[in-house]
């Protein structure tokens, strides 16, 4: 058998995921602690590198699986995602020049310190289409590219959590998707909302919340930073000329959402909510029937997009 191993770098944990091919089961699931406090300068240190790498090593030492490839999602503050509207006619040349000079006025750093992406991503509208362009510097790729070599797995590919979210949604609800859709990350200081046209990523916002060892401060800020973000997109939209389109559904996932805030939050939403379960559409194996459940599959949304970008 080959295994694929997907490691999301998210804020407060390493969460992985081994699939098993063919089949794309999963094998292994879990979560690393940092061996250091996560800041975005530290992704260029080789202290950093050569700590973060042994404790990957241990990990998959513990659980046995030497995966043949990998690939990894990482928080989108080290990386820069934007959204390029052009006419739909514009040629390929006038294109190119278009996100040139656009990456050249949004990015803070020469273009040239970073590796820019044009995704597949693309969405049409009204003669208009509107492209994602992942910018990523060359250093945190570099750092990520050196711990795969030091793990010997061969780095497939790196993704952001947005675009890792997506995969995850649409292998999740396949024929269930709605027109408008929001996906919320719910974290212990912070709200990630990431909006999906038919399944596609469009846009996303992030909020800071009241810490949630604060509860009812943070679930009443989080309820209105919820219903502002649902206005927001629908808002937004309106404005830019787009016919009338509500939200649809509401997802939710995160490592704070348990089933009290659910419920809070699903009584306080005139929208349908539903936690997002990634594992709908996906083989899990007997092994770990026991332990991964829906309730704690949600912490895994990115790193099994990731491991699904292959």
């Amino acid at each position: 058998m080959d295994y694929h191993i997907g490691l999301a770098f998210s804020i407060e944990q390493i969460s992985y995921v081994i699939f098993e091919s063919p089949g794309m089961m999963i094998s292994a699931v879990g979560t690393v602690a940092y061996p250091f406090s996560y800041e975005e300068d530290i992704f260029t240190q080789q202290e950093a590198r050569i700590s973060l790498t042994s404790v990957l090593r241990n990990t998959l030492d513990t659980i046995k699986f030497k995966p043949k490839s990998l690939s990894l999602s990482i928080e989108s503050n080290l990386a820069v995602l934007n959204r390029i509207t052009y006419p739909e006619n514009l040629e390929e040349t006038g294109i190119t020049d278009l996100i040139t000079w656009h990456l050249s006025e949004s990015l803070n750093l020469p273009l040239s310190e970073y590796v820019n992406v044009r995704s597949t991503n693309i969405s049409k509208r009204d003669k208009y289409n509107e492209e994602l362009v992942i910018s990523v510097q060359k250093k945190i790729l570099h750092f990520f590219r050196n711990i795969a070599e030091d793990l010997e797995i061969p780095l497939r590919n790196l993704t952001v959590h947005h675009l890792a979210a997506e995969l995850a949604l649409n292998s999740a609800l396949s024929e269930q998707i709605e027109k408008l859709m929001i996906l919320c990350k719910i974290a212990p200081n912070r709200l990630e909302s990431s909006f999906f046209f038919n399944g596609t990523y469009y846009k996303s916002h992030y909020e800071h919340v009241q810490p949630a060892n604060s509860s009812a401060d943070f679930h009443s800020d989080l309820v209105n930073k919820i219903k502002q973000e649902i206005g927001y997109i629908e808002n937004l939209l309106a404005a830019d000329g787009s016919e009338q389109m509500p939200v649809d559904r509401l997802l939710l996932y995160g490592p704070v959402l348990d089933d009290a805030l659910l419920t809070m939050i699903q009584k306080n939403m005139s929208i349908p909510v539903d936690r997002f379960n990634p594992l709908q559409n996906i083989t899990v194996s007997d092994h770990l029937l026991p332990t991964l459940t829906e309730e704690n599959a949600s912490q895994y949304v990115e790193c099994i997009g990731a491991a699904m970008d292959q």
